[in-house]
């Protein structure tokens, strides 16, 4: 068992080292380039050894990367499994922890798994049992109706007077909310367009989805006024107050363009053990609801096998188009001899 505590900066000169034009860049170069221009010294931690050098070219060159990042309830976990292309070759797990860098081999992602449980619960029910297919500006909107739902039950508690059903908003207080800026984790449509990199939603994208959410039934308009459906006031509900947020990756190696693709989940978490996650590509948002345990498991599929997890959900069922489906497919293909 090899457990090493490293800074970033000699991690990444040792990567550099063991391969100095890597055919992939592994993910390790978004940390490399946030230390490019820091010039504080720091001690060698780690030095290239028979034993050091295998793990420094697994991270170098990694076949598949799984990563979970959970920030919540005073916890932050960020971690990473990098997997080579060689049955032989160490499997490397690497966690920030401090100003460190916490290099482990075997990966201990059951201790990881324990430590989430022990944040989130491992509840097997799932509150909310939703799913949508949605457009981005659909679920855009969509987040931003959650939204002003929530701020209008907040309004009501402080005044006393928490009657939350049926929930009728004003078409103008989800205007305010839609295209604001972030101010802090609590409110979820901004963190949704920030993440999708999306902009602000012009008029017609915001009526055009308007009319597309009613006709699916999640909310009737009349009077410049929203009803929600039922599910979504349960979802709502669930959500009340954000505890957490969740990003779960898992990336194999495309040997024709040489980068690492793959899919990116992303889930908030509610006082209430609901958990909303969502995935998304250029066209259209897939929001699906979880258990704790569910999303506990997803977890260990991504850090564990990452090339197994692409293309499935919490449930195991596809939640990309066929064109992507194949795709992933083919990268997700076996681990190489």
């Amino acid at each position: 068992m090899n457990d090493i505590l490293v800074n970033p900066k000699n991690l990444i000169e040792l990567i550099e080292e063991v391969t100095p034009h890597p055919s992939v860049l592994s993910p390790m170069a978004a940390l490399r380039a946030a230390l490019e221009h820091d010039q504080t010294p720091q001690r060698k931690d780690m030095i290239l050894s028979p034993v050091t050098t295998p793990l420094i070219q697994t991270l170098a060159q990694p076949w598949a990367v799984g990563t979970l990042v959970y920030h919540g309830r005073g916890m932050y976990i960020d971690t990473s499994v990098y997997v080579a292309d060689k049955q032989d070759a160490p499997v490397v797990q690497v966690s920030s922890q401090d100003d460190k860098l916490r290099l482990q081999s075997p990966p201990a992602v059951d201790a990881t798994s324990l430590l989430l449980s022990e944040q989130i619960g491992a509840m097997l029910t799932d509150p909310l049992n939703v799913s949508w297919k949605l457009t981005r500006s659909e679920g855009l909107l969509l987040m931003a109706i959650f939204d002003a739902a929530r701020r209008q039950a907040f309004q009501a508690f402080a005044d006393d007077e928490p009657d939350l059903q049926p929930v009728r908003l004003p078409l103008d207080a989800v205007i305010q909310i839609l295209n604001s800026p972030a101010r802090n984790s609590q409110w979820i449509s901004p963190y949704l367009r920030a993440s999708l990199k999306l902009p602000a939603l012009e008029e017609h994208a915001y009526q055009s989805a308007l009319i597309s959410l009613s006709q699916k039934g999640l909310l009737d308009v009349a009077d410049q006024t929203l009803q929600l459906a039922n599910e979504l006031v349960r979802s709502f509900l669930g959500l009340l107050l954000i505890e957490g947020h969740f990003i779960l990756r898992a990336a194999v190696l495309d040997e024709t363009a040489k980068t690492l693709n793959g899919v990116e989940i992303r889930a908030f978490q509610g006082r209430t053990g609901a958990f909303l996650c969502w995935m998304s590509d250029h066209q259209e948002i897939q929001f699906f609801s979880a258990s704790a345990a569910g999303i506990i498991n997803l977890a260990q599929k991504m850090l564990l096998v990452p090339w197994q997890a692409i293309g499935m959900n919490i449930s195991g069922e596809k939640t990309v188009s066929e064109q992507q489906g194949a795709t992933l497919l083919n990268l997700g293909k076996a681990r190489p001899a």
